[in-house]
């Protein structure tokens, strides 16, 4: 089964402010990341140890791009191999919904989503009540941007298995994109009683208050979400690039300081600490960070990690 939509894909849109921070999606719950410190309270400088840690981060960022070349290779050659798997299962057995899905999730990975459509309406041509079929149908139509199709697969999906968390995950996330917040924070709260523990649900609900500019109530779930797993990048990320926003700069270098202990390979949380320093005063530091973050998207050409 693929990712949830909102949860899988990194999201990179620009904070409407001078100085612009990076946002994303998490991942689909399952973060794979390290603690976060606590915050300093005041900051008219950074102290030696702060100085080489922050020092230590950019170098091992510099130091893993010939890593990242070989890992996004390994990357390919693994979408690729599952890829040409269930296209020759696919060949054998065309009339098999299963293959069909499975095709349409690997395509999905490569990033082709219409020939993933594609896919996932065979499947369910052959399957009606495929309700993960419906499921990844829909988490494709709303990456594209068609929230009503998107919506009606979704309910389908949630017809057929009533507990299925991904999809009432995802379908809380159309409606807040489409404006029905009601309805979006209904179906996290219906997510949140399927798996109370899982992360996912506290950060969405955040997305949600943070387009509704309810900035507490925003602060309040990621820290909710945090709780559960302090580790979970995007959670800290969001956090920080919503701290900037609101001019809490000290608080927000703490949440982009954790995501580069958990990441150093993140080029974003370089540029957005990079920013804050700035902000602070702190203009070596901020050139570091800089730095690595150039030194990181010329690892990646082509990948949407630039302002």
């Amino acid at each position: 089964m693929i990712g949830s939509l909102w949860l899988q894909p990194q999201r990179v849109p620009l904070i409407p402010m001078k100085a612009q921070f990076w946002r994303r999606t998490g991942s689909n719950g399952i973060p794979d990341d390290r603690p976060v410190s606590k915050v300093r309270t005041s900051l008219p400088g950074l102290s030696s140890a702060k100085r080489a840690g922050t020092a230590m981060a950019t170098a091992l960022a510099l130091g893993i791009v010939a890593v990242l070349a070989t890992a996004a290779l390994l990357r390919n050659t693994v979408w690729h191999t599952r890829l040409d798997l269930w296209q020759n299962v696919v060949a054998k057995s065309p009339e098999k919904a299963r293959p069909r899905n499975n095709l349409g999730s690997s395509l999905y990975t490569g990033g082709r989503y219409e020939d993933a459509i594609r896919e996932f309406r065979i499947a369910l041509r052959i399957s009606p009540n495929y309700a993960e079929a419906r499921y990844n149908l829909g988490n494709t139509l709303g990456k594209e941007g068609r929230f009503a199709e998107a919506e009606e697969e979704l309910l389908a999906a949630i017809r057929l298995a009533p507990d299925y968390f991904k999809a009432h995950l995802t379908l809380g996330e159309i409606y807040s994109r489409i404006g029905r917040v009601e309805e979006a924070l209904s179906e996290l709260e219906t997510a949140k009683s399927l798996r109370p523990l899982d992360p996912a649900v506290d950060f969405n609900r955040a997305e949600v208050y943070d387009r509704q500019g309810r900035f507490a109530e925003a602060v309040s779930a990621y820290h909710e979400s945090l709780k559960k797993d302090p580790d979970y990048r995007q959670a800290h990320n969001n956090l920080g690039a919503l701290y900037g926003k609101l001019g809490r700069y000290q608080e927000a270098m703490g949440e982009f300081q954790a995501v580069i202990r958990i990441d150093p390979g993140d080029a974003g949380a370089h540029y957005n600490l990079g920013v804050i320093y700035g902000k602070l005063g702190l203009a070596e530091e901020s050139r570091e960070e800089f730095r690595a973050f150039e030194a990181l998207r010329a690892s990646r050409p082509g990948a949407a990690i630039a302002p």
